[in-house]
């Protein structure tokens, strides 16, 4: 036993000792020999996995990194660089993340910090970025082009987050608070994304969002709330089972109001304020509800 090495063991052993370890640890074994890195990429995709189930978009509490992800086009540059993270992903919750929403929300040199980081990425992937537009299956011709331009600004956080929706084939839950800006780019592509997993026979049926379960809207602002026809585009999606939300308010562009799927299964909306005629053209068409739950709140 004078000369016993690592790599003179079973890799069954090997295996066992890799699962014991914490992600640094793992690294660091694995960078020992290609050996070692044969062995550990069980434990390093276990580690990875564990890592991003649950991703959050905007600004982190004030005791995290100011960097975790807290822009969409950080962990898109993540999934550019390694592809593989993007099927780990199971819920996302996003929040405002725009230059003015977290401004005061850190110190001015966080601030300059976060920005420069945004910058070196765009920087760095913006042909790749703008490709991811330009190409994106999802959108008409004619939309196309504006995507690609929106993409190349980092204040454009509606149109990052709809593209990274498109990328997260094991997404179940989508969470979506206090958010002010404009959610037309990831509503636009969520609907054509279940067009098309509506009818099986077109190529891109499957390809995103298949296994989305929940939509939940939650907003702070007692005047205004949250808008009501946002939920449309989601419920239309096959999967869909659960809509939960906290002050919603009414949605007067009833072209957005579409009648919900027969799939759904709960609703459960609290301090809102939408109208039955609203619930009425919503819910005519259900006939799988099982749980239904609502707390009107008047006007907002």
């Amino acid at each position: 036993m004078d000369n016993c090495h690592l790599s003179s063991f079973p890799n069954e052993i090997l295996c066992r000792i890799t699962d014991e370890l914490d992600s640094e640890d793992t690294a660091s074994f694995a960078l020992s020999s290609k050996a070692m890195y044969d062995v550990s990429r069980r434990a390093i995709e276990k580690h990875r996995a564990q890592k991003y189930p649950l991703i959050r978009l905007g600004p982190p509490d004030s005791n995290l990194d100011p960097l975790k992800e807290y822009h969409p086009l950080i962990f898109l540059d993540k999934i550019l660089a390694d592809p593989r993270l993007a099927s780990y992903v199971v819920e996302i919750r996003i929040q405002e993340c725009s230059s003015n929403s977290i401004e005061g929300h850190y110190s001015e040199d966080a601030f300059i910090q976060i920005q420069a980081v945004l910058q070196d990425i765009m920087a760095k992937r913006k042909n790749k970025i703008a490709t991811l537009g330009a190409k994106c299956s999802w959108l008409s011709e004619g939309r196309r082009e504006e995507w690609r331009d929106a993409l190349s600004s980092i204040d454009n956080q509606p149109h990052f987050v709809g593209i990274l929706l498109t990328m997260l084939p094991n997404l179940e839950s989508i969470t979506m608070t206090s958010m002010s800006y404009d959610h037309h780019p990831i509503t636009e592509i969520v609907d054509t994304v279940a067009a098309a997993n509506r009818t099986p026979n077109p190529p891109m049926h499957g390809k995103a969002l298949t296994k989305l379960l929940e939509i939940s809207l939650d907003h702070s602002d007692t005047e205004f709330g949250e808008n009501f026809g946002i939920y449309a585009p989601f419920t239309t999606l096959p999967s869909m089972r659960s809509i939960h939300g906290h002050m919603i308010s009414e949605d007067h562009d009833q072209s957005r109001v579409h009648p919900l799927r027969n799939d759904i299964e709960e609703i459960k909306i609290i301090f809102a304020a939408v109208d039955l005629g609203s619930w009425e053209w919503m819910l005519k068409s259900i006939k799988n509800l099982r749980r239904f739950g609502y707390h009107h709140f008047g006007s907002m």
